[in-house]
């Protein structure tokens, strides 16, 4: 049932998709089964605030300033609110998403009680303060939300996107981040599985 724990025999064997979250237990099965790991590079953390805009974004536009991607955090036509004669923008059609790569952290850093110090970082504030106040000629801007993501980047490699734990584990290698990169990576780890 929903919520309880079960475990089950393994009949073909197990495709586990390494992600930041599973660190800890991929580590814990190398250990036992006694193989090594190709490891990524580190871990990347990636920033994505919401800022309240003083001009409604344009959806159709995307922006670049140094290492922001800026965009409408919103979809479709802007909207209205009915207040007034001439109308005035809805709060939700005034937001704009600015995206921010992180630093590169250790493999390991994501456990230590230090990691929180990686995002929202001064770094962090002197970048969205560069692209508001200096780029976008704004006296002031407020901070909505905001949302971090730990991706894994790995080596560019044209060996095999996975590494054998045992007889029946296959710990499969650059599968967050993208779709498109997702949807390759486990293609190619089938496709390896049919031949085989």
């Amino acid at each position: 049932s929903l919520g309880v724990w079960q475990s089950i025999k393994l009949q073909g064997g197990l495709m586990a998709f390494w992600t930041p979250r599973l660190t800890p237990w991929i580590f814990n099965q190398s250990k036992k089964q006694g193989l090594p790991l190709t490891l990524p590079k580190g871990v990347r953390i990636w920033e994505q605030w919401s800022l309240n805009s003083k001009e409604q974004p344009t959806p159709a536009t995307v922006g670049i300033f140094d290492n922001l991607v800026a965009w409408a955090d919103f979809e479709g036509l802007p909207r209205f609110s009915q207040l007034g004669s001439a109308g005035r923008e809805s709060p939700e059609t005034s937001r704009l998403a600015i995206l921010r790569s992180g630093p590169l952290l250790p493999v390991g850093a994501l456990e230590s009680s230090h990691s929180e110090h990686a995002w929202a970082s001064n770094d962090s504030f002197s970048a969205l303060n560069r692209f508001c106040c200096d780029f976008l000629k704004w006296h002031q801007f407020s901070i909505r939300s905001l949302r971090a993501k730990a991706i894994f980047e790995w080596e560019k490699s044209s060996g095999s996107p996975w590494t054998q734990l045992g007889p029946q584990l296959k710990i499969i290698h650059g599968c967050d981040g993208p779709i498109i990169q997702i949807l390759r990576t486990i293609r190619s780890v089938c496709e390896e599985q049919k031949g085989t």
